[in-house]
């Protein structure tokens, strides 16, 4: 990708988030304190309860800084969107709760080499153009013996139930959130996108390994979704019913 397309598509994707930042910690967020808890189990087991300097990249209304931060951790957070950035910052202040926010792409990091003890992501994966590019610049800054860790899932197929899905999960949100429930990315961006539809977890892990990252493994987190589902309107459980995982790697 030439340096003009790239920054072209960046600048749409920006704004494409920026759109949804007044409503995205309502519709991707944890929506019980029994989920936020689950979401803070895993990171500990993951990252260990002694204090880190953690980055949270894609960290869009910053659900998972505020997470690590209550759990006792030193977090920033960066987004490509500066809405996002704006509504992480209110939360988090609302909440009382001490994290660095500032505007970042997740593929070209404005941070020093071994900056973080750990780098973490949630559901940003299958948005980025170059996720190979933005793995490596997680790996870069993150000191050797830290983890880099990333939650994503498999978003849709092209099978029947697939589809009927989407179409499900459009109509809920016509109903339940009053939102535009056809408004996506252009086909021109989506085919720039490589896991538009979500990646399976054994793809993440060969990233991982062939950035350099060590003892790579992965879980499903079928006890974190559940907890979410249980919380969503009624066509949102069918629409939204698919699977997520962790997978995480200690950097040489």
């Amino acid at each position: 990708m030439d340096a003009y397309r790239d920054a072209t598509l960046k600048e749409y994707l920006r704004a494409y988030w920026n759109s949804l930042s007044s409503s995205y910690e309502k519709m991707r967020c944890a929506r019980s304190d029994e989920e936020r808890r689950a979401w803070a189990s895993l990171m500990t087991n993951i990252l260990g309860e002694d204090r880190k300097r953690v980055l949270d990249v894609g960290t869009g209304t910053g659900f998972l800084a505020r997470v690590l931060a209550e759990i006792g951790h030193e977090v920033t957070g960066v987004d490509i969107s500066e809405r996002m950035i704006e509504v992480a910052r209110e939360i988090s202040a609302k909440e009382g709760l001490d994290i660095e926010f500032e505007v970042g792409d997740a593929e070209r990091l404005s941070f020093e080499d071994e900056r973080f003890d750990a780098v973490v992501c949630r559901y940003v994966l299958w948005t980025l153009p170059n996720p190979w590019r933005a793995v490596r610049e997680w790996v870069r800054v993150t000191r050797p013996g830290g983890r880099v860790v990333v939650v994503d899932g498999v978003w849709c197929d092209s099978s029947l139930s697939s589809r009927l899905r989407s179409a499900l999960g459009r109509l809920g949100m016509l109903v339940h959130e009053r939102c535009n429930p056809f408004r996506g990315y252009e086909e021109r961006v989506s085919m720039s996108i490589p896991f538009i539809n979500g990646v399976e977890p054994e793809i993440v892990v060969e990233i991982m390994r062939e950035c350099g990252l060590r003892d790579v493994r992965f879980q499903w987190l079928d006890g974190v979704r559940r907890l979410w589902l249980a919380n969503l309107p009624p066509l949102f459980k069918i629409a939204w019913n698919r699977p997520i995982y962790v997978v995480y790697g200690v950097k040489p």
